[in-house]
């Protein structure tokens, strides 16, 4: 009886053993389930009047699964006083991607992440024309975005083809980039 006794005991020992590691591997594996990536996410944008640029970016990241305090945090420089510190701040704090509105904030986020793995994301006039990237459809390097606002000498091409009578024509001006355009010279 006593060596029936000690191979039940070493049974429920083994058994028990074996529960153990299997409640142990169950929960590491629902703790790294429960684990979520966060996301750290700078934003320049020095345009006060644009600050709806900065809200649409954070929104569109929204509906694409990145929420802040869930698992998105952001870091915004808007109407920063010195770009390059602005820039610098972000790539210190180690963001994951930063979002750079105009092409001044683009080209200083470009040259802060120089020999880093940081994307930058810009929305600039025209990222060609200022030489920050080579092309729209192959940007190069780590950064990408999107040309806001088309050029104004094929809108007024389109206009003329679609209304080859029009005399007079209304343009905005965003007068706050202080960048003259020589676009719209007829």
């Amino acid at each position: 009886m006593v060596k029936g006794n000690k191979i039940n005991v070493v049974y429920i020992a083994v058994i028990f053993s074996l529960l153990a590691m299997l409640f142990l591997l169950i929960s590491c594996s629902k703790e790294k389930e429960l684990q979520v990536k966060k996301y750290t996410i700078g934003i320049v944008n020095p345009n006060k009047v644009n600050k709806d640029i900065t809200l649409g970016f954070i929104e569109g990241l929204a509906e694409h699964g990145f929420v802040e305090t869930k698992n998105a945090t952001f870091i915004i420089h808007e109407v920063p006083a010195d770009l390059t510190e602005a820039t610098n701040d972000l790539v210190a704090r180690n963001v994951d991607l930063i979002f750079a509105f105009t092409t001044p904030a683009a080209k200083k986020a470009q040259k802060a992440v120089s020999g880093k793995n940081i994307p930058v994301v810009f929305a600039v006039y025209d990222p060609v024309k200022s030489k920050l990237i080579s092309s729209l459809s192959v940007p190069g390097g780590n950064l990408t975005g999107i040309q806001i606002r088309g050029s104004a000498p094929k809108s007024l091409e389109w206009l003329l083809t679609l209304s080859p009578d029009t005399k007079k024509y209304s343009s905005q001006l965003n007068m706050i980039q202080r960048q003259p355009s020589k676009t719209c010279q007829t």
